[in-house]
């Protein structure tokens, strides 16, 4: 079933909302939580979405600190590490943005 929280993210804005409420994420956090949205559902490496969302010139993901931003946008999320409702991890997947979350994306740019 899906849960009735929806996460709505205004790409032309860089905004995030929460359950109708702003959420303030730094740059590196927006575009972490964008590459969560776009493969919503499936489990992104830890490799891949470090290099390809935090730092685009790292050719090896920085383990500590893609769970540093992890941690935080948890926290911004009012998500709970230890029982995750938004952002999931899974030990040799990667992470994930749970696919039972209502996730709408506004104003997309071309």
């Amino acid at each position: 079933h899906m849960l009735s929280d929806e996460l709505v993210i205004d790409s032309g804005k860089t905004a995030v909302y929460l359950k109708g409420r702003p959420v303030t994420l730094t740059a590196a956090e927006y575009r972490l939580l964008m590459g969560l949205v776009r493969s919503h559902g499936n489990f992104v490496p830890k490799n891949k979405l470090y290099c390809e969302t935090v730092d685009d010139h790292a050719e090896l993901g920085n383990d500590t600190a893609l769970k540093t931003h992890i941690r935080r946008i948890r926290v911004k999320l009012g998500d709970n590490g230890k029982n995750p409702k938004y952002i999931l991890c899974r030990k040799g997947y990667g992470y994930c943005l749970n696919e039972e979350i209502k996730v709408r994306v506004i104003n997309k740019l071309p």
